[in-house]
């Protein structure tokens, strides 16, 4: 897909991203308090490797989630990008049942 870096830092339920250091996740968390982390991603990328993970076990991305990574998809990892969108998926799959 790409070659980009990707990203690094705390993507809010808000949609806010709020870059970070590598190893800097647990005080950027901490700094940003419990009400602003409920249902937040996690993206690293460093020394070639890459993720993204949610605040617990099971992930259920946001709506602003999404519309952050509609405007940004092109500056995530091939990995990020694609754990991107199976949380999309999962959403979809989740809100399409009613």
């Amino acid at each position: 897909m790409n070659n980009n870096k990707g990203v690094t830092g705390i993507l809010t339920a808000l949609g806010e991203f709020v870059p970070c250091r590598c190893r800097e996740h647990a005080s950027t968390l901490n700094r940003l308090g419990v009400d602003n982390c409920t249902r937040s991603l996690i993206f690293a990328s460093y020394n070639g490797m890459s993720y993204v993970v949610g605040d617990t076990i099971e992930v259920h991305i946001t709506v602003n989630q999404i519309i952050w990574f509609n405007k940004n998809k092109d500056k995530l990892t091939e990995l990020q990008y694609d754990c991107m969108q199976r949380y999309i998926r999962q959403y979809e799959e989740e809100n399409n049942n009613d």
